[in-house]
């Protein structure tokens, strides 16, 4: 079919118009491409993210390697060592073979972003999600896991406990403090190696059975449930009150709780400590009822009438 001669003028005039708009395009495109291939774009990045870390004397992160990753955009750290200084204590430290840090999802309500830490080491697996929003800063903590060998990284020269924790928790942050927030704790496993605790002799113990529900409100930490051992085991304790937190050594946080505590025969014969104790003080259902004030370090028993 012919074109109408002054069609054919108007198709050629077009492809000359069009034709450069092409070329600069796919110039363009091929610029960019080369621009993102070959600008070291992941070192500047990953230069900047150590520049910060390196400022933070508040905490300051050490770690034998970090890799940047733009796919689901990540931040892996290998044997990350976080110290004592970051979690106000004066000696110990938190190590990790693996930590990382990636981007979860965008919340629309409150408006923000949601991000993922996860970590591994010798006893402790996390698993933690802060919520960066315009209306604050949140953080759940999920399928978490601590063992016995992780406090003692954290307080070197103890073993207080073996065996595992399940953590869950809610926590909401103000001016980097956690102003309010809830927590459950559980375990199945739970053993006390022989110790010396407030000059008694304890022997080994294995409880199994730890529960602990509570709230954090007004600098304080509401105990709604607190649990140690089985029905049979050497020690089966139930408390619930508060505790205050000491921000500059947890050690020296204040007890405020109100409980009973049954001690099985095999226990009271061989911590005569504990017998002279409790020798001629009130019981019900062979439970002695007690306050528990004083601080973690060092916890001052008192034993009450029984209900």
């Amino acid at each position: 079919m012919r074109i109408p001669e002054d069609r054919a003028i108007e198709e050629v005039y077009d492809n000359k118009k069009t034709f450069p708009l092409l070329l600069v395009a796919l110039a363009l495109g091929a610029f960019l491409l080369a621009l993102l291939f070959n600008f070291p774009l992941e070192r500047n990045i990953t230069v900047f993210i150590e520049g910060q870390i390196a400022k933070n004397r508040s905490c300051p992160l050490s770690y034998s390697s970090m890799e940047l990753g733009f796919f689901l955009p990540k931040l892996t750290f290998k044997d990350l060592t976080i110290p004592a200084k970051c979690y106000k204590q004066r000696q110990g430290s938190l190590k990790l073979d693996q930590a990382q840090v990636r981007l979860s999802m965008p919340t629309l309500w409150p408006l923000g972003v949601k991000l993922k830490v996860e970590g591994v080491g010798k006893g402790v697996k996390l698993n933690i999600f802060p919520r960066v929003a315009f209306g604050g800063t949140t953080v759940q903590i999920e399928d978490t896991q601590i063992t016995g060998e992780l406090l003692s990284q954290i307080y070197p020269g103890t073993n207080y406990l073996q065996g595992s924790i399940d953590i869950q928790g809610h926590g909401e942050i103000e001016n980097q403090k956690i102003v309010k927030g809830s927590i459950k704790a559980s375990s199945k496993n739970l053993f006390i190696p022989a110790q010396t605790i407030m000059a008694f002799n304890l022997i080994a113990m294995p409880l199994n059975k730890f529960e602990l529900a509570g709230s954090y409100v007004n600098k304080s930490f509401n105990i709604k449930a607190l649990r140690l051992g089985e029905a049979l085991a050497p020690l089966h304790a139930e408390f619930r009150g508060t505790i205050k937190p000491n921000q500059r050594n947890m050690r020296l946080s204040t007890l405020g709780l109100d409980g009973r505590i049954k001690f099985s025969e095999k226990l009271l014969q061989e911590v005569g400590l504990i017998r002279l104790f409790l020798n001629g003080k009130p019981k019900k259902e062979n439970y002695y009822y007690m306050k528990l004030d004083g601080t973690l370090a060092l916890p001052k028993p008192t034993i009450v009438d029984p209900p």
